[in-house]
């Protein structure tokens, strides 16, 4: 039987609210004016008066980029009422199985009854030679209000790719699946469930984060993590689990020594220049996550983060 890690450690509320035009973020307005700035940060936006394209983002030191219409604004407001020390996703998530596996036989992952909207994935060790291993998922497949029980789909993992190579279904799945090796050599993959934030499938640009929260217990590990999830990074784990790409943003590496949470105190951190890419329309997208190293950590708190569309 493979054993399942839980994605979320403690409760968890999490509200998401998406304003259209431009915005206020991390505390501060935007600068404005008729004529850009000869000089800019990289994630800064100004708001050009009385132009066409109202919207412009520094997308590289002094480089400023035009954007027409609007810049969105995703206010992620996350309480953690209860909790032990572990990972606790804010926004998307990761549940990997602490094996790897060939697949012959079948093996059972997910939870029954449960509607967590996951894609599966893979992450292949290198092919041994003798052609490529078809895998098929069977489960409910989820669009939108439709559910279709036993429904299937296939990957196809190469035998010719490297070790890390990253595979995902399209269809996304509700309750248990089945994971079946349909044909081809045995080979060795990491595999997991995976759900993240893509803005309805369209490209965006977080540019900047701040975060502000109140401690419950002192941590001196604590980090609060930001990652672009992708095909691109992964990294195979014999008999473990897959490793991710590193977070595209960490409290605690841009803040050690002075990181820490201490209970009762305030804690903040903020990233007012990101320029981190997101090509939602192409199956990327953003997970949050908070690693914590004793329990109750955060008492309440809120993310603030600017998207720029694409």
């Amino acid at each position: 039987m493979t054993k399942r890690r839980k994605s979320i450690v403690g409760g968890l509320i999490a509200v998401l609210a998406v304003c259209s035009g431009l915005i206020y973020a991390a505390g501060k307005s935007h600068r404005r004016g008729t004529v850009l700035p000869a000089e800019c940060t990289v994630g800064e936006v100004y708001v050009l008066l009385g132009a066409p394209d109202p919207a412009a983002i520094c997308t590289a030191t002094d480089t400023w980029s035009l954007h027409g219409g609007s810049v969105t604004h995703d206010s992620l407001a996350v309480g953690i009422v209860t909790g032990s020390s572990g990972t606790t996703f804010i926004i998307g998530s990761y549940e990997f199985g602490l094996s790897d596996n060939d697949f012959n036989p079948s093996v059972n992952f997910g939870s029954a009854n449960v509607a967590h909207g996951s894609r599966f994935f893979l992450v292949q060790a290198a092919g041994a030679g003798g052609g490529d291993t078809t895998v098929r998922v069977t489960g409910t497949s989820i669009l939108g209000a439709v559910s279709t029980p036993a429904d299937t789909e296939d990957l196809i993992v190469s035998d010719a790719a490297a070790a890390g190579t990253y595979y995902s279904t399209l269809k996304r799945w509700n309750g248990e699946l089945t994971i079946s090796q349909l044909s081809g050599p045995d080979l060795l993959m990491n595999f997991g469930l995976a759900t993240w934030y893509d803005r309805g499938a369209t490209d965006f640009t977080l540019t900047s984060l701040a975060a502000q929260a109140f401690g419950g217990a002192n941590d001196s590990g604590f980090d609060l993590q930001i990652l672009k999830h992708s095909a691109l990074g992964w990294t195979y784990v014999p008999a473990g689990e897959p490793l991710p790409a590193a977070p595209g943003a960490s409290s605690l590496s841009d803040m050690t020594p002075n990181h820490e949470v201490a209970n009762g105190k305030e804690w903040s951190w903020d990233r007012p220049s990101l320029n981190i890419i997101v090509a939602g329309a192409s199956g990327e997208g953003l997970i949050a996550r908070a690693v914590t190293t004793t329990n109750n950590t955060i008492a309440h708190g809120t993310v603030l983060a600017t998207l720029v569309p694409q």
